[in-house]
């Protein structure tokens, strides 16, 4: 077995695991031999073996593989049979046992191993049916503290077992999808057994279900990307009724600097002689030359020209690299970089002669390297602590590359094409994001379907900005913010807003006067952010735009009063780019309906919908159609006509661009007028549905209804076919698969409801995932608090191992508040838990917290002053009271309509 290359160069580890329900007999060994030599795999874990001192590794594994056994113990179970685990690894990777014979409660073994570069941990462990209890989980996750907390960030650990927990259940995680969360309603056991695995960082990845639909067999990791896991097409032993086999691989790509590294001139803003800037821009009587222009585009490129000139003459320049990523961390200095090259020859001249002197030069090297590297971090850690006060943004970008490394495959492809350079892959992108944008011919576009849209007052429009606007809109630019493609960083319009609002104010009169967007400013970049799955598919990601500032400012100022004359026509269903609604409103107007249909003795049904790149699919000619039946006046029309088209789109990747991209549907990317423009196309679904009710969020939108008789299931079905008409008259897709039905009741027994969307039934689920809260069935938000215990517990433990070294408890207590009590948080107004012991398990997520952060101010475990009196020690409040006060406040901002 070898570690497979795929085609484009990524590196994969393909690792088998099967619980093998007793392999000991002659013919199963045969059989599973024969199996193996016809596979590729890497690692093997296996449980339930049946091995003892009779069973040779060799008759199944030969030499190909090392492998690390730990047998059934008669000792610890009552069992006759079934029982042991082992893991097996490729011979040609350096491989060895870790010690954990201390724990001897149930079956497990544990391996280092170094593949491809990288360090690993493989363990197989095996709960008896009559030790599956807390006690025994307890054990193992103190065996796994144990390890984890010897090992770098870094490593990639990897747990494949029978846990025995035949209730367990999953659901996919929204933000990445490869991740299952668990669903483990009041089960203490499972809570336990997923609070700590979240605490590890662990996830659970095995979504392959048993024949008895349920889940026996965990995979738990620290990775959350480049992996996939698959039922095996061809088990080395056919599958039992419990257990299935699974082939899990990793992928490794080696992220290669070119030797060739280019270099970029760039300007420093933040040194620039802004006084001998705002002098020569004062001097410039722009009133004469933009006005003498004629049109935008000659105005907006004169202003260009003089800016650039002027900025080139009062501005420093200096050379950065273009590939900025390293084999080195951030806080390795030239000495360390040295004393590692002569350790790395010194240990090759030992190889080659060993003798004493040279192993003692060895050595020596060592120390010093040692020495070097543990100053450099301790300086790096104390330097980065307090930095969180002096520029807390330079700590949390910190903080986000360890969680999330933001380094890209060498090697990437697009379905069959591939690229082996980043300015290859930067196309690919482009190539990638082209496709997602749509052209729609006349014949599909049925205006006449829209006559029940009421006819408003054609009033709205822009015609002027005044002087005044643009000044107060420059100097509430955020100045760490970047350019957009015309180069102009905010930091330099911000410092120069005096000077530079009369030029601005011309040329955005001159736009809204002759209705023309000038074409420079519909240019973004846009930068590939990966979402989950594998980093070399260039499918697995999303864009994120970049848009210049002068336009993003124009039409920020266009999108307020816009806004303002236009808010009243947008329908109440609407809670997103609201100010006053959210999505805890929507939730809660929704939960409220439920509730009194509960009240009633009636269920509620409830479809949720997803469309297909909404934003990015929008019929640019529908939507100017929907503005005008909306009320915006004819020249104002005009302007937005020239706004949306004609936009083009360049990747960024690594420090190159990419060819233009068309634009050719949708509205602008992380533009100010997107959102109202988007909330404008989908506004008319308030007039066609009488009955059904509708709620919005952007582009999440949920259809339901009450139902108290067969005829109220009559309604809401042919409802639903009216809103699937009005989706194809739009122009907009459903994704039926991503669509979702779900029936809301506390009664025993509901009506089974059944839709279709088109010709597609869509999926019936106990369980929905809305606006980031998780709404079961039964509304008891059981499913919820797990969820986010979970997730909280998750990010503790990293921000535990993070803040390792730190000794400041407001440096853990900031990281705390951002990144753990957020999440505990959320939307609290809708699911505040009513139950003591739900209570009690989110404040047991701050009490960790609270243990951790305190023993850097010196106390110890034992005495404990009260929970509250901790909570005022590094002065928190409990989670309790401010979900007391977020439910006030709520009540408060509603009463004084804010």
């Amino acid at each position: 077995p070898t570690i497979s290359s795929t085609e484009n160069n990524s590196t994969e580890i393909l690792i088998y695991c099967q619980n093998f329900n007793r392999m000991k007999s002659p013919a199963k060994i045969k059989e599973i031999y024969k199996n193996l030599l016809s596979t590729s795999f890497s690692v093997v874990l296996a449980t339930e073996t049946s091995w003892d001192e009779s069973v040779r590794s060799e008759e199944i594994f030969g030499s190909d593989f090392n492998v690390f056994r730990n047998d059934r113990n008669f000792h610890e179970s009552q069992r006759k049979s079934g029982g042991g685990v082992l893991v097996a690894i490729s011979a040609n990777f350096n491989s060895e046992i870790i010690n954990t014979s201390k724990f001897k409660e149930f079956e497990h073994v544990w391996v280092k191993s170094h593949i491809a570069g990288e360090t690993h941990i493989f363990a197989s462990v095996y709960f008896p049916p009559d030790h599956a209890n807390k006690n025994t989980y307890e054990n193992f996750f103190q065996c796994a503290e144990q390890i984890m907390s010897q090992l770098p960030p870094e490593v990639k650990v990897h747990i494949y077992g029978d846990f025995n927990q035949r209730n367990a259940d999953f659901i996919l995680d929204s933000e990445n999808e490869s991740i299952l969360l668990p669903v483990v309603g009041e089960n203490e056991t499972l809570q336990f057994i997923f609070d700590k695995t979240a605490n590890l960082g662990l996830n659970q990845i095995n979504h392959i279900k048993n024949r008895q639909n349920c889940y026996l067999d965990f995979l738990l990791t620290n990775i959350f990307d480049d992996f996939c896991v698959s039922e095996s097409l061809s088990p080395l032993w056919k599958n039992e009724a419990f257990h299935t086999a699974i082939e899990y691989s990793l992928f490794i790509h080696e992220h290669k600097i070119p030797n060739d590294c280019e270099y970029e001139e760039v300007f420093e803003y933040k040194l620039a002689k802004y006084e001998n800037i705002k002098c020569k821009l004062s001097s410039v009587d722009w009133q004469a030359i933009l006005r003498n222009e004629g049109n935008v585009e000659s105005a907006v490129e004169e202003f260009y020209r003089i800016l650039n000139e002027i900025i080139g003459q009062e501005t420093p320049i200096k050379t950065k690299r273009r590939h900025i990523n390293s084999k080195y961390p951030i806080w390795y200095n030239q000495q360390i970089k040295n004393l590692k090259n002569r350790k790395q020859k010194a240990h090759k001249i030992y190889k080659k002669y060993k003798t004493d002197e040279n192993l003692a030069k060895y050595l020596n090297l060592c120390d010093q390297l040692n020495f070097e590297i543990n100053n450099a971090f301790e300086e790096y850690n104390t330097k980065t602590e307090l930095e969180i006060k002096s520029c807390p943004k330079n700590f949390f970008n910190y903080v986000k590359t360890k969680l999330k490394s933001d380094n890209f495959p060498s090697v990437m492809h697009l379905d069959e094409k591939v690229g082996d350079t980043p300015e290859k892959n930067c196309n690919l992108f482009a190539d990638f994001f082209q496709e997602i944008y749509t052209t729609f011919s006349e014949e599909d576009r049925d205006r006449d379907y829209f006559a029940f849209y009421p006819d408003f007052i054609r009033n709205v429009g822009v015609n002027q900005i005044q002087p005044n606007e643009i000044f107060e809109a420059l100097l509430n630019l955020d100045a760490s913010k970047g350019h957009g493609p015309d180069k102009i960083p905010p930091i330099f319009l911000k410092t120069l807003a005096k000077e530079l609002t009369v030029p601005l104010f011309w040329l955005f009169k001159i736009s809204l006067d002759t209705a023309n967007f000038p074409k420079v400013w519909k240019s973004s970049f846009l930068v590939p952010i990966f979402k989950s799955g594998r980093k070399s598919d260039v499918r697995n990601y999303c864009g994120i735009a970049i848009i210049s500032c002068i336009p993003k400012l124009f039409e920020a100022i266009v999108n307020k009063k816009l806004f303002l004359q236009i808010k009243n026509r947008i329908t109440n269903m609407q809670h997103g780019f609201f100010k006053g609604r959210s999505t805890s409103t929507n939730l809660l107007q929704f939960v409220d309906y439920i509730l009194n249909a509960m009240d009633n003795g009636n269920h509620v049904e409830a479809l949720y919908t997803d469309f297909s790149k909404a934003f990015d699919r929008i019929d640019i000619s529908m939507l100017l159609f929907k503005l005008h039946k909306i009320g915006i006046e004819p020249g104002h029309l005009k302007w937005l006509e020239s706004y949306l088209t004609d936009r083009q789109q360049i990747i960024k990747f690594e420090g190159y661009k990419s060819k233009p991209i068309q634009v050719t549907s949708g509205v602008p990317q992380g533009s100010h007028l997107g959102p109202l423009l988007f909330i404008i196309y989908v506004n008319d679904i308030s007039f066609i549905l009488k009955k059904l009710k509708v709620l919005i969020y952007a582009d999440d939108m949920k259809l339901f209804l009450e139902i108290r008789n067969d005829e109220d299931i009559n309604v809401f079905r042919n409802e639903i076919e009216i809103f699937y008409t009005w989706c194809k008259k739009s122009l907009l897709e459903l994704n039926v698969k991503k669509c979702n039905l779900i029936s809301f009741s506390r009664k025993r027994t509901t009506p089974n409801v059944s839709i279709a969307l088109g010709n597609k039934n869509v999926e019936k689920c106990e369980r929905v995932r809305d606006l980031g809260v998780i709404l079961d069935s039964k509304l008891t938000f059981v499913d919820h608090y797990n969820t986010i215990i979970h997730r909280a517990n998750n990010m503790l433990g990293f921000i535990k191992r993070f803040c390792y070294n730190f000794h400041d408890p407001y440096t853990i207590k900031t990281l705390y508040i951002a990144y753990v009590r957020s999440i505990l948080e959320y939307c609290s107004t809708v699911w505040s838990p009513f139950s003591t012991t739900h209570e009690e398990r989110l404040e047991s997520v701050q009490k960790q917290f609270l243990l951790f952060a305190l023993r850097k101010l010196g106390w110890t475990s034992f005495p404990l002053p009260s929970y509250k009196a901790r909570c005022m020690l590094i002065d928190i409040q409990t989670l309790q009271e401010r979900r007391e006060i977020a439910m006030i406040s709520f009540v408060n901002d509603i009463v004084s309509h804010r």
